[in-house]
This record gives C-alpha cells, sequence and structure tokens, in this order.
C-alpha cells in the first residue's frame, strides 16, 4: 500500500496510528449501517453514529495540533492554507459524489433511501453545492465544514485568551454542552454544529494536552496508565448499545478523546494495534468509504439480494473497491495539487 508511507495532515503532521483510528470510526459507519439494513454477520445497528463522533473529535485534534506544536496563529497565510488543503481535501469527492447523486434521481430518477439520492432537484443540487441545509450522508460535512470555519477563532481565544488552561477549556465544554441543552437548542437547534460542538472542543482541548506532555519526559508509570486506560475505553466503545445518541455527546467526547490521547502517550500496544496496515488502508479511503457506501447498500435492495450474508461482503467488497480508485483518481491528485500550489506560494 504505497499511499501509507507518508500520511499527513493539513499542517504536515504526521500520527500514523491516527489513520487506524479513523480505520475504526468509519467501520463503525459501515457495519451499523448494513445492519440497519438486515446485511449482517453481526448486530451492530445504530452504532454508526459513534463513529462520526470519533471524525469529530479526531478532526480536531489533528487540526489544532499544529497551533500547540510552534505554528503562528497570527500568520494569516498559514490559515489560508489551512482552507486550502481543507477544500482540497473534501469538496471534489463531495462535488463527485453529489453528481452522481443528482443524475441517479433527477436525470435517471431512480428514487430509494433518504440517506441517499436527496438531490432531487436543481434547487436542492445548488444547496448542497454550497454547503446549505444537507441532508442524508452528507449531513456530516456540513458540520465539518462549519467547523473549519469557527476553529481560527476557537484557537485564537483560547491561546491568547484562555492562555491555553485545560481547566478552564474543560469547564468551558462542560458548561457549554449542558447550557445548549437546556437554554439554546430551541433556538439554536437547527445549526448542528452548535449540537456537536463539545467533541470537537474535546478534541481540541487533548490536542493541547499531548503537545504538552510531548515536552516532558514519559515515565514508564504515565505510559502504563495511559494504556490501561486507552484499551478499557477502546474495549468499551464496542459494547455501547446502539441507538443512545443525542443524549450522550459528553460521554462520547470523554470516551473517543480519552482512545485518541492515552494511546498517544501509552507504552504503544494499542498504538501498535491502530498502526496496523490494513487499518490505516481503511482511514486513507475512509471518506470515499463514507460517501459511497449506502449507493451500494441500496443497489442490494433495488437487486433484491435476499441472502444478508451474500448482500454483506459483496457490498463491504465493492465499497472499498471503488473507494480505492475514487481515493486514487480523484481524492490523491488534488490533496497533492494543492500541497504544490501551497509550495509555490510559500
Amino acid at each position: 500500500m504505497p499511499f501509507l508511507r507518508v500520511r499527513r495532515n493539513s499542517f504536515g503532521v504526521n500520527f500514523p496510528s491516527l489513520d487506524g483510528v479513523r480505520g475504526i470510526a468509519i467501520l463503525f459507519v459501515l457495519l451499523s449501517h448494513l445492519s440497519n439494513e438486515g446485511y449482517r454477520i453481526f448486530n451492530f445497528s445504530g452504532k454508526g453514529v459513534y463513529g462520526v463522533y470519533l471524525f469529530f473529535v479526531l478532526s480536531a485534534f489533528l487540526l489544532s495540533y499544529p497551533f500547540f506544536n510552534g505554528c503562528d496563529i497570527n500568520n494569516r497565510c498559514e490559515w489560508k492554507y489551512f482552507f486550502l488543503r481543507r477544500l482540497a481535501r473534501i469538496y471534489p469527492l463531495y462535488i463527485a459524489v453529489l453528481l452522481l447523486d443528482w443524475l441517479l434521481v433527477a436525470i435517471w430518477n431512480l428514487t430509494f433511501n433518504n440517506n441517499v439520492y436527496i438531490t432531487n432537484s436543481l434547487y436542492e443540487f445548488v444547496k448542497h453545492f454550497f454547503l446549505m441545509d444537507l441532508k442524508g450522508i452528507f449531513w456530516a460535512i456540513d458540520v465539518e465544514f462549519k467547523f473549519y470555519i469557527i476553529l481560527p477563532v476557537v484557537i485564537y481565544i483560547y491561546v491568547k485568551f484562555l492562555k491555553r488552561n485545560v481547566y478552564v477549556l474543560t469547564c468551558t465544554t462542560v458548561a457549554y454542552h449542558y447550557f445548549y441543552q437546556f437554554f439554546l437548542y430551541n433556538y439554536l437547534g437547527n445549526i448542528k454544529l452548535f449540537f456537536y460542538l463539545p467533541l470537537f472542543l474535546s478534541g481540541i482541548l487533548i490536542s493541547d494536552i499531548y503537545a504538552k506532555v510531548k515536552q516532558e519526559n514519559n515515565t514508564l508509570r504515565r505510559a502504563i496508565i495511559c494504556e490501561i486506560i486507552a484499551m478499557i475505553f477502546f474495549i468499551i466503545s464496542f459494547f455501547i448499545p446502539g441507538g443512545i445518541y443525542h443524549g450522550y455527546i459528553l460521554m462520547f467526547a470523554v470516551l473517543w478523546s480519552a482512545v485518541i490521547l492515552c494511546h498517544l502517550i501509552g507504552s504503544g500496544i494499542l498504538l501498535r494495534i491502530l498502526s496496523f496496515p490494513l487499518l490505516r488502508f481503511l482511514g486513507v479511503i475512509s471518506f470515499s468509504l463514507y460517501l459511497i457506501h449506502y449507493y451500494f447498500i441500496e443497489l442490494a435492495k433495488y437487486f433484491k439480494v435476499i441472502i444478508p450474508e451474500v448482500a454483506f461482503l459483496t457490498i463491504m467488497l465493492v465499497t472499498f473497491m471503488v473507494s480505492i480508485v475514487t481515493y486514487q483518481i480523484i481524492e490523491r491528485p488534488f490533496i497533492v495539487l494543492a500541497r504544490k500550489q501551497i509550495g509555490h506560494l510559500k
């Protein structure tokens, strides 16, 4: 797998095991959606959103980490490059799938499940093109892009005014969660980012903690304790019952933050597991897997594949194969192009 050799985020930071974390996140989504439709070898129904929560925490961790590790938050060019990289990473494949969705619905008149085939008019296509009121599987992209917009403000406030005080940020995250639930939800409930903001704030929090810990000598005792915590929380995540999403945002923020932070600080057992090439491979193509998998689920239903095990294996195999192709011909070229353009600008 040549494209696993160097994997860096928008600022050139490389965490191989976090590709594996992303692989775990997409497995939650895939296995849940397959289970929901009855295509299962084991039941993962209702757990897909847990993987999305992991994506949100991980995204915040990776995107904020450079600013706690030497990157200048006052440098406007760095933020300009950041937005250019994020657009190049997300938009090309998103638009390609959006076009496919529109063709299937508006041109070929195919209508199946509400999770896909949602751009049933030119108006809906334009709305989705400009990231307005995204529906179905696109909802998480809406949340991510809005987070990209507010990230510079959040980082600036945290660094300049809160002086990178992790205790204050922790208390602020908890207080915000409950204040939003009890007082703001009725007014801001249509803006999804505000609901999921504690997950992103948790990612920023553990990013700063990790940057500070890295500057110290990691003791054996700390490494062992962190390894135990990471392993316990990692195992627990697979046994959480499906369907308990909305009332437990803070619980998932703690769960996934502990897995990400503690496995990086720990003695290396879980880090090696998460760095396993197959998991990293899934993480690398996870965006393609996320955007296209439901189309193949719907095709299996359309052609009335009635044997669950056959449908499960076929959907997984075809989705993986197509995702490799879309990553290589759509995602990767634009990532490389953005990197080259930023190199020229610098």
